[in-house]
């Protein structure tokens, strides 16, 4: 009996090891290259959330290849794609639009998604609609964002507002920089320390679009999707009122990062800082703040909503590797997931049904934030969905050597239409 007993446990035991090893073996595995690859929090807490993705489909293996920046991801898809080798997923963060997402969509490197959203109203259900206006061409989509990009203005803090006598936030740009000198004249007599707006490499090129959209040629000429080709004429005036209000910073040399500035915006040392709504998790809880959008001509304010560049599903030819690949942006753009990511990144999540209304208690500034951004006067795209990549590459790399007379403005111009 014993010895009967042993026999059915030894095959019981092998029935159970093959049925996992079978299991094993149907597992399909499919890699994510991506751009959330420091120690930074909201980057932990992507790559958290983009690990969660297995225990809800153990029969997936994802393998995440993490760089620490979006720059970085769209050089090592450059590197790959020269040597015909097509990755499952990639998030872009917005960039590559004229590199890499033209590159697959125009060689068939990536999956059409549109006929998977045609056949699951759940799937489609969660995709935003500036994405699908802006990213859908001829009938087809390659690409879908699981944040919105709501930017076009600037936090500033209330108390040094209130002190330095500004009463209103500023709807043209003389406003904007009668502001900056009553900052800076308040500062200065009461020995504060505060400079009233730091512009750096990131935030420059948003500034010079909301500038270039009040252009003598008019702003539907100057700033629209794909055309940004424009004369030494046309960045004068930007470059200009670029320079002056550069020089409202603090004058050291130096070359501040967004979390530079950030720092010093909530040390009380900055009284503007210019960045969308994803700021509002970096933003101290002790100080008073709200968001404005940009001024503009007339007293017409003007902002971006966008949906850029995000995730693209590589044409593998492999069917299981494809549909596993759906079965990940499906999850990124669950309600569930969406939650998680606007509560645990403070970025603003792209499905429709998420309403940023029911956390106007808990996320208070986001919430402000968006609502300003929505109420602007004028909408446009964001700078990644006008601007080629090396148009925005260009301009970054070159700003702050006009901005310090290293380099004339004719120069500048012709580097950025090369």
């Amino acid at each position: 009996m014993r010895r009967r007993i042993f026999l059915f446990l030894l095959l019981a035991a092998c029935c159970f090891l093959g049925s996992c090893e079978k299991e094993k073996e149907e597992q399909t595995e499919i890699t994510l290259i991506h751009g959330w690859g420091t120690m930074e929090e909201d980057h932990v807490r992507m790559r958290r959330i983009y690990q969660d993705f297995e225990k809800l489909y153990p029969q997936v293996k994802l393998n995440l290849v993490s760089m620490p920046s979006p720059e970085e991801v769209i050089n090592k898809m450059e590197d790959m794609l020269s040597v015909g080798k097509v990755p499952d997923l990639v998030f872009t963060s917005g960039y590559g639009k004229n590199d890499v997402y033209q590159f697959m969509r125009e060689r068939e490197k990536a999956v059409d998604l549109l006929p998977y959203i045609e056949r699951d109203q759940e799937f489609a259900e969660s995709i935003a609609p500036e994405n699908i206006s802006y990213w859908s061409q001829d009938g087809h989509l390659y690409t879908v964002s699981d944040v919105l990009l709501l930017a076009g203005g600037y936090w500033y803090n209330e108390e040094i507002f209130r002190q330095a006598g500004i009463e209103r936030q500023p709807v043209t740009w003389e406003e904007f920089i009668a502001a900056c000198d009553r900052i800076r004249e308040w500062s200065e007599s009461g020995s504060q320390s505060v400079v009233p707006i730091q512009i750096t490499q990131e935030s420059s090129i948003y500034l010079a679009e909301a500038l270039l959209a009040d252009g003598d040629g008019g702003w539907g000429r100057t700033v629209e999707p794909h055309h940004m080709d424009l004369t030494a004429e046309d960045y004068r005036p930007v470059l200009e009122t670029m320079e002056r209000l550069y020089q409202y910073g603090l004058d050291t040399g130096e070359n501040y990062g967004y979390r530079d500035v950030v720092g010093m915006f909530n040390s009380g040392r900055v009284a503007m800082y210019i960045n969308g709504v994803w700021a509002s998790a970096l933003i101290g809880s002790d100080i008073s703040v709200k968001y404005a959008v940009f001024p503009g001509k007339d007293g017409k304010t003007l902002s971006c909503v966008s949906a850029g560049v995000g995730y693209i599903a590589g044409n593998t030819g492999d069917a299981r590797r494809i549909e596993a690949s759906i079965k990940f942006l499906k999850y990124m753009l669950s309600e569930e997931v969406q939650k998680r990511i606007l509560l645990e990144t403070g970025q603003m999540p792209a499905n429709p049904n998420i309403r940023l209304e029911d956390y106007r208690e808990s996320l208070p500034i986001m919430y402000q934030a968006a609502e300003a951004i929505r109420s602007a006067d004028r909408i446009i795209e964001v700078p990644s969905n006008l601007w080629s990549s090396r148009q925005i590459e260009s301009f970054q790399n070159h700003i702050m050597d006009v901005m310090l007379g290293k380099i004339d403005e004719e120069r500048f111009v012709k580097q950025l239409n090369r």
